[in-house]
């Protein structure tokens, strides 16, 4: 609105209390402009960029795991690892 646009200028360039902070109503106002753009931001970026680009490719029914032999192989040797360096402390 227009009185938020003038407190946000006064807060930029000019009035301020003695301390040199904004008044309630200035910080109220850039809250109001932050929560704003912010909502908007992060909606528009899951709904375009995380849902339609990365989780999902296009002809393919169900997800899957890239590099799915490698993970198994890796959790499966620090696996027998631990088991032989608890045997061996035994």
């Amino acid at each position: 609105s227009r009185k938020d646009a003038e407190l946000l200028y006064d807060a930029k360039y000019g009035k301020r209390g003695e301390d040199g902070k904004m008044s309630r109503e200035q910080y109220a106002a850039l809250r109001r402009k932050i929560g704003g753009t912010y909502s908007d931001y992060f909606k528009d970026w899951v709904e375009e960029e995380v849902v339609t680009d990365t989780y999902t490719k296009q002809g393919a029914e169900g997800g899957t795991v890239p590099f799915l032999p490698l993970l198994v192989g890796i959790t499966a040797a620090v696996i027998l690892a631990t088991v032989v360096v608890v045997a061996q402390t035994s």
